[in-house]
């Protein structure tokens, strides 16, 4: 998932995250037992709670992390949201906008699909990935201000680089001659920033990012080190 901070996008509806962001967010503090949290985020049916005191943002628990690591008994009792919570913490703007490089629609079911749409940030361009199909995604353009740019979009950043996005990994030349072209891609689910070694292929899937959307700066700054 790549987040696009205040930049103009090319090819994407004029609509600002301010439209459709849920301005009234639920929240839990650092005290909280991780049992008591996750209970919260099923009766609320969210996929993540802030972590906030006097209105200062320490971290953020998510539904995923935690139902996971519950089901597999890894917290000991009386383990808190403070022990537990990302804290470094990547967040949406209302000028934003968000690319999700597709399988939305890899695991579960509608029910939980829609939990998920529903509290995704940002106006929110998706490329299909091989476990979508217009059939699943195509209904949730209007409800959840989602952008559908089929298999693959460019994304011009400055004269100087170029992004192709796409779901799969795509060799778009040999790094060391094409550094203005780089693919920003998924699918693999490896925890491998850049994809099978090659320099120009960069990997944003979740797996790679702690869970949290990667920044155009921070895979830029990732590039130029590379």
């Amino acid at each position: 998932m790549i987040l696009l901070k205040n930049l103009e996008v090319k090819q994407v509806m004029e609509r600002k995250v301010s439209e459709i962001m849920t301005s009234n967010v639920i929240t839990t503090t650092p005290d909280v037992d991780v049992v008591n949290a996750f209970e919260k985020l099923m009766e609320c049916k969210i996929s993540s709670l802030p972590v906030v005191v006097d209105e200062e943002l320490l971290g953020i628990i998510t539904a995923t992390d935690v139902g996971h690591n519950l089901i597999l008994d890894k917290y000991e009792l009386g383990t808190n949201v403070e022990e537990i919570m990302i804290k470094d913490v990547v967040t949406v703007s209302p000028e934003d906008t968000v690319y999700i490089l597709g399988d939305l629609c890899m695991n579960g079911d509608e029910k939980e699909w829609n939990r998920i749409y529903k509290n995704l940030n940002g106006y929110k361009n998706v490329i299909y990935g091989n476990h979508d199909t217009i059939q699943k995604l195509s209904k949730y353009v209007n409800d959840y201000g989602m952008h559908l740019l089929d298999y693959g979009d460019m994304y011009q950043y400055s004269k100087k680089k170029k992004f192709y996005l796409s779901h799969y990994p795509t060799l778009v030349g040999n790094h060391e001659e094409k550094k203005f072209l780089y693919n920003l891609s998924g699918h693999t689910h490896s925890t491998d920033i850049f994809q099978y070694g090659w320099g120009n292929v960069y990997n944003v899937s979740m797996d790679a990012h702690n869970c949290t959307p990667v920044s155009i700066e921070q895979i830029i700054k990732d590039i130029e080190n590379y």
